[in-house]
């Protein structure tokens, strides 16, 4: 098999408006980090010896080691405390005696000196011997690592880039993060002078009092960890390598699906040769060794029409999936799918950090939906065996399995085996009893192994997110409640996580309003005889979980179908405050959402909520808060209220309707005999200006242009005037020169709507597209 190129600068999936990166919101980005800090503190295990570091994670491939310099005295010139970060990395990148490496196709050349200067990100810009990068960006959001390592191939596309992309997170191979000072280190190690009891009581995250170093300390680890998310978000990695030196103290990490590593903390001034040791170690890496999946290609065709929408031009791969056979791929077996952008993109770290694309079969040119994800591993059953059972028994309004397996090594895949294939498996779960590993906040540290996944299913659809309008609401999840009903009743399986998300609309020809499809049943379970799941534990998305599984008492208990028809209904209910018309103001929306939805506290380790929809049960504060302008939606979004928790007035009358027959009859019914409003799609959103960062200066306006007569816009606009002016007989105006002075325009009559079309498309033709004539047609 021919060796595979790695695919870099991935597309991440956008937003409703389809003119931003989804989920990287500039303003939002030190919430963002808050969070990712709160989640590192769950998955980092530490500090292992660098020495063993290096040695279990970067295996020495060459002895050939001539072009390496001495270290003797290589970073001298980095002081051990400075007053600002640029003191730090400027001496690497921008001062004599420091290490300058250039990444080739297949190794990276290191030396210690000034021989090989060149190719070398700072902040994000290409730095030659007399620049450098003084202060960093003043808004979080835009911030990129102190020092970035990029192949000698891809160097030109990051230094030819707009400085305001974030291309630099497209192409990294590395990067080292750099602090003014040892104090500004998120973790701290124990004294090596330490005994055995207190290295195994001490704390690895530093302690800090004083509130100033806690946001520089807080900041600074926050950065680290949201440049890694977004170098994860836009390449297909499985793990990848940092460095951090604060002062003159380093440390590395390497990060997975599962957690991540970190080494001691090691002075360059006394041990230089374990930088140089990693950095020369890291130049001969393989492709597959830095962390890279090769088990995708770049496809160099045009993308079938079917999945423009997810299209970007010169960002198309083959993704291989290999059909699961008692966990053995058969080579031969193998499926492509083209790919391009993503419908989800995953920023987190652990846990399932799924890809979601629509995809082209190459074998059959049919669109289907590709989900590329990490589950934890081992299992009984993944979930392709559930989507298969479910096909076999012919369970409604689920997505047809096509294909799904595990990924196998690139090791493997790139040559032969002789034995078994392996897997593409976390690593860091490996090192959880190991000796060095510390507490952090009083706890020990556990991760689960993750297992690379892929499956392809028939429906490629969009999410209920994407709806149109009332009437689309309310048939796509009857579908859903038809589906969950289904599986109930001919595999006694419950779903477990009803959400937006979790619910695609599809299009068939024989239906008005695309069809709702329930997906993603990794987590859902049978149940037993009394109705419950036979795994405990409270599993979903916390804002549609019911109250029941919310409470104090539950954390550990079992779901039931009526736990699933509760979330259904808050899915509705959420659905309906986000994109249908109604008065709630964007204060309001935001109070009754948070107390609606997301409300939870934590208390002795457990976590509970609930108290808005417990209030709501009793008083219909929620469900009564927003005026709907569909007087059929808020006719049915109460009387299901009612049922799932009747009032006393109600009580006797309502007191068996919650059950899947009764309901499933009266939404049946009410479908029938009301209509439904089409397209009357509102969208609503939260405000966040809590969550924004108050150290960030706003974003300032745009510019205007030099001369805006001459700008094509305002030439368009004035060609569109014109036009129009003509088409209803007016005079034309007399176009003051640009150097007459003019305080008013006179006003342009409104001419017959019917020649306006027909003059907008002659004056569009010889300035506008085609596509965008389309529009105008």
């Amino acid at each position: 098999m021919s060796p595979r190129r790695c695919v870099y600068n991935a597309p991440m999936a956008l937003d409703f408006s389809l003119s931003r990166t989804c989920g990287l919101d500039p303003h939002l980005a030190l919430a963002r980090n808050r969070d990712y800090i709160h989640d590192a503190k769950e998955y980092t295990l530490g500090p292992m010896p660098p020495a063993s570091f290096i040695d279990t994670f970067l295996p020495a491939t060459s002895t050939n080691r001539k072009s390496m310099l001495s270290s003797k005295n290589a970073f001298q010139s980095i002081p051990q405390r400075a007053d600002e970060t640029v003191q730090i990395y400027e001496p690497l990148v921008c001062r004599t005696a420091c290490v300058w490496f250039v990444l080739s196709q297949s190794r990276t050349d290191i030396s210690v000196g000034e021989e090989n200067k060149a190719q070398v990100t700072v902040s994000g810009l290409p730095v030659p011997q007399h620049r450098c990068a003084k202060r960093p960006p003043p808004r979080l959001g835009f911030a990129k690592p102190h020092i970035c390592c990029v192949t000698s191939k891809n160097a030109p596309l990051v230094q030819q880039a707009d400085l305001a992309s974030r291309v630099e997170f497209g192409y990294a191979e590395f990067f080292i993060q750099t602090s003014p000072n040892p104090e500004i280190d998120f973790y701290v190690d124990p004294a090596p002078c330490a005994d055995r009891d207190t290295r195994l009581t001490h704390e690895f995250v530093r302690l800090v009092k004083d509130d100033k170093l806690f946001d520089q300390v807080q900041r600074s680890y926050g950065l680290h960890l949201a440049f890694v998310m977004e170098v994860f978000a836009r390449q297909h990695r499985l793990f990848l390598f940092t460095a951090s030196i604060s002062g003159s103290f380093a440390r590395f990490y390497r990060w997975d699906r599962t957690g991540c590593i970190v080494t001691e903390a090691f002075d360059v001034h006394q041990y230089p040769n374990i930088l140089c040791e990693f950095l020369w170690r890291f130049s001969q890496l393989s492709d597959a060794q830095r962390g890279h999946d090769l088990t995708l290609e770049v496809f160099d065709e045009e993308l079938s029409k079917a999945v423009t929408a997810h299209y970007q031009r010169d960002h198309v791969i083959v993704v291989d999936v290999f059909p699961r056979r008692s966990d053995a791929p058969v080579d031969q077996d193998v499926r492509g799918f083209i790919v391009s952008r993503p419908v989800v993109s995953p920023l987190s770290l652990d846990g399932r950090t799924t890809r979601g694309y629509w995809a082209v079969d190459t074998s059959s040119s049919q669109v289907v939906f590709l989900k590329d994800t990490w589950l934890s591993y081992p299992r009984k059953e993944v979930e392709g065996d559930i989507l298969q059972h479910l096909n076999e028994l012919n369970v409604q309004n689920t997505p047809s399995l096509s294909v799904h397996g595990y990924v196998p090594d690139d090791q493997w895949y790139e040559g032969p085996s002789d034995g078994e294939p392996v897997f593409q498996n976390t690593r860091a779960d490996q090192f959880v009893y190991e000796p060095w590993v510390r507490r952090i906040d009083g706890r020990s540290v556990y991760v689960y192994q993750r297992r690379h996944y892929r499956m392809v299913t028939d429906a490629a659809g969009y999410s209920l997110s994407n709806l149109r309008g009332t009437d689309e609401l309310l048939y796509a999840t009857h579908d859903v409640f038809i589906a969950m009903r289904d599986a109930l009743a001919k595999d006694s399986r419950i779903h477990r996580d009803l959400s937006v998300g979790n619910i695609i609309l599809v299009k068939e020809a024989d239906r008005a309003v695309r069809k709702g499809y329930l997906i993603d049943w990794e987590v859902s379970d049978r149940v037993d005889d009394a109705g419950k799941s036979i795994r405990p534990g409270r599993t979903g998305t916390w804002a549609f979980l019911s109250l029941r599984m919310v409470d104090e008492f539950h954390e550990r208990g079992k779901h039931t179908f009526a736990d699933d028809m509760e979330a259904l209904l808050y899915v509705v209910f959420y659905c309906g405050l986000f994109y249908l018309p109604h008065d709630l103001t964007e204060p309001d929306l935001t109070r009754l959402h948070s107390r609606f939805f997301e409300h939870r506290e934590t208390y002795a380790g457990a976590t509970y909520g609930g108290d808005g929809k417990l209030m709501n049960t009793k008083n219909r504060l929620y469900t009564n808060m927003a005026h709907f302008a569909s007087a059929a939606y808020a006719e049915w979004l109460h009387t299901v209220v009612d049922f799932n928790a009747p009032p006393p007035e109600l009580a006797e009358k309502y007191k068996d309707m919650w059950t899947p027959e009764k309901l499933d009859a009266y939404w049946t019914e009410f479908l029938a005999t009301h209509e439904l409003e089409r397209n009357n799609r509102s969208v609503h959103q939260v405000s966040k200006h809590e969550l924004y960062d108050s150290r960030s200066p706003p974003t300032p306006p745009p510019s205007p242009p030099l001369h805006p007569r001459a700008h094509p816009r305002y030439k368009l606009a004035r060609m569109r005037r014109e036009a129009l002016a003509a088409a209803a007989g007016e005079p034309q105006p007399k176009r003051p020169r640009p150097d007459e002075a003019s305080s008013s325009h006179p006003p342009v009559a409104q001419p017959d709507e019917t020649l306006v079309a027909p003059v907008l498309r002659r004056m569009a033709a010889a300035v506008l597209p085609a596509q965008v004539l389309e529009v105008l047609s």
